[in-house]
Parts: structure tokens; C-alpha cells; sequence
């Protein structure tokens, strides 16, 4: 019974970890001790106490897995609806309680920008559907090297850039695609950046 009990312990943890963390504050100049209360902890009024960081405020952060939930402000015993609360809703009891929503978490995403010789176009294009990349900015750019000037708009002197923003996964794919089939035929420059998208459902 213990070592499942651990086990349940162990597995809580590490869901709370990989959580979202939100962040509730409560302003009270006079109160003793707030407490917060509601579906998260099953309406237990004093398992979670709020900190008290000096002149009336109250704050708390809790790792709450994406949902909606439903809470209310315990303070020196008396059971209250919290005043910053965007949205209540009626409880059994003839009062409101407050909705707290948590949003999935925001997905980092890998930002990839390959400048290569502009005649590996047709190598590009194919690579990326074949890494699964169907999505993606390409241009011509003009610069100089150890040749000199090379041209934008001749392909046999330009140089291509291509912009995608993909999961790490898809990212790992391409970049293995560019050392297998163009690396050894083209001059290839690949810059790879960390970025957290907003509207991850359009990546």
C-alpha cells in the first residue's frame, strides 16, 4: 500500500511540474491569512495558504494542468468570491465563486534560416516536403564572399533564403535531409533559433 502510494506521489509530482503555472494575487491590508479553496484542491480551505509579501498583498502560484476551475478566497475564515476574478459563477450555497482558466502551454518551436546557393533550389523544395515542412518563406538575397558580389537574380551567382518555423522533431529531420543531400553538393549556411509561437495551431 505504501509503495503505491509513492508511486501515486511520484506520478502528482511530475504531472505539477510539466504543468502551467498561474499566477493569483489578492490584495487585503488587514488580513491575517488568506487561504485559496476550490476544485484544485477540493475545497480544502487550508491546504493551500497564499504569501503575504508585505503592504496588503497576497500571492500565490500554483501548477495547474490546462482546464477550468473553480476557487474562492478564504479569508480569516470567511469564505469570499477573489475581487480580480475575470468571470464567476453561481455555486449551491447562493453566492458565487470564481473561474479560474488555464491555458495549454505555449510550444516552443525552432525557427530555421538556410542560405544556400541559389541552384539548390530544386533540392531545397524537395527536401523540405520529404521532412515533412510544407510551410516556408523563400527568397533571393545578394551578397559577397571570398568570389565576390554575388547577384540576386542570376542563379548561377545567387543565394536563396528560406525561412520555416518548425517542431524540434521536424527541425532534426531537415537538418539530417541537408547534411545527406545538400551539404555535399552546396555551400549551405543554416542558422537555428529557439521561438515561442502565439498560434502554435498555424505551425
Amino acid at each position: 500500500m505504501s509503495t503505491m502510494t509513492a508511486e501515486k506521489r511520484q506520478s502528482i509530482t511530475a504531472r505539477q511540474r510539466k504543468a502551467p503555472r498561474v499566477h493569483l494575487e489578492f490584495i487585503d491590508p488587514v488580513a491575517g491569512s488568506v487561504c485559496l479553496a476550490g476544485t484544485f484542491n477540493d475545497w480544502r480551505p487550508n491546504v493551500t495558504p497564499m504569501i503575504h509579501i508585505g503592504a496588503g498583498r497576497w500571492v500565490k502560484a500554483l501548477a495547474l494542468p490546462p482546464g477550468s476551475y473553480e476557487y474562492r478566497l478564504v479569508v480569516d475564515g470567511e469564505w469570499k468570491p477573489a475581487p480580480r476574478a475575470g468571470e464567476t459563477i453561481a455555486n449551491p450555497f447562493c453566492g458565487f465563486n470564481s473561474v479560474l482558466e488555464v491555458s495549454p502551454p505555449v510550444s516552443p518551436k525552432l525557427a530555421l534560416t538556410i542560405v544556400c546557393e541559389a541552384l539548390a533550389r530544386e533540392h531545397l523544395t524537395r527536401l523540405l516536403a520529404e521532412a515533412g515542412v510544407f510551410g516556408y518563406t523563400m527568397f533571393s538575397v545578394q551578397g559577397t564572399g571570398a568570389k565576390g558580389s554575388r547577384v540576386a537574380d542570376i542563379d548561377e551567382f545567387g543565394n536563396i533564403q528560406i525561412e520555416v518555423i518548425v517542431p524540434a522533431p521536424v527541425a532534426k529531420r531537415l537538418l539530417e535531409c541537408l547534411r545527406r543531400d545538400v551539404l555535399p553538393h552546396f555551400a549551405v549556411i543554416v542558422y537555428e533559433t529557439e521561438v515561442w509561437v502565439l498560434r502554435s495551431d498555424k505551425f
